[in-house]
């Protein structure tokens, strides 16, 4: 393979005044409650995340790995996501730092890294189709795969995953760090 086609380089747009953090929405699509400011998780650095990002955070007694984040209901509310996943525009034409932030926050929760390849994993068409116009808009191509979803041998439907190649690190996690491997050759 001695000869390439270079990619297009990252949209460059200027920094956007965003209602929610930007990795924190990231987080609360891919782990989120639909229907409430809730994540579950059983990391401890993700909700650590949450709180550096200026959230409070409380663990729900009664759901072992629940994690309810003040304020997050309203904002959500606001934004017209609360149950509606999907990513608003404002988010897809935001800064570049602001649209790779949020697409950590969907890796940290639903991306896996192995043999070079980044790898994003969702049964949401909308969250899909906005993951992988992030992804492009940062100046990586990416290919999107569908497959059927199966639990205990039943089909639950369609499950779509997006893989591609980063030149840089995609998510936040210092155990999801550790099995990316960077690209070299655009």
């Amino acid at each position: 393979a001695n000869h390439a086609v270079r990619i297009a380089s990252a949209l460059q747009l200027v920094p956007t005044p965003l209602p929610i953090d930007p990795w924190v929405l990231g987080v609360w699509l891919g782990d989120g409650t639909s229907t409430t400011g809730v994540v579950t998780s059983a990391d401890a650095e993700l909700v650590e995340g949450i709180r550096r990002a200026g959230y409070r955070v409380w663990r729900i007694p009664s759901a072992p790995y629940g994690y309810r984040v003040g304020g997050l209901v309203s904002e959500l509310r606001a934004l017209n996501v609360l149950a509606n996943k999907h990513v608003p525009a404002v988010y897809l034409r935001a800064s570049r730092e602001q649209r790779l932030a949020l697409l950590r926050g969907l890796m940290d929760t639903d991306g896996t890294a192995s043999g070079g390849s980044a790898e994003f994993s969702n049964t949401n068409r909308a969250i899909i189709d906005a993951a992988y116009e992030l992804i492009v808009s940062l100046g990586w191509k990416a290919t999107i795969r569908e497959r059927r979803a199966y639990l205990y041998g039943r089909d639950c439907g369609p499950s779509y995953s997006i893989k591609w190649t980063p030149s840089e690190p995609v998510f936040t996690l210092a155990r999801k760090i550790a099995t990316q491997r960077i690209a070299h050759r655009r």
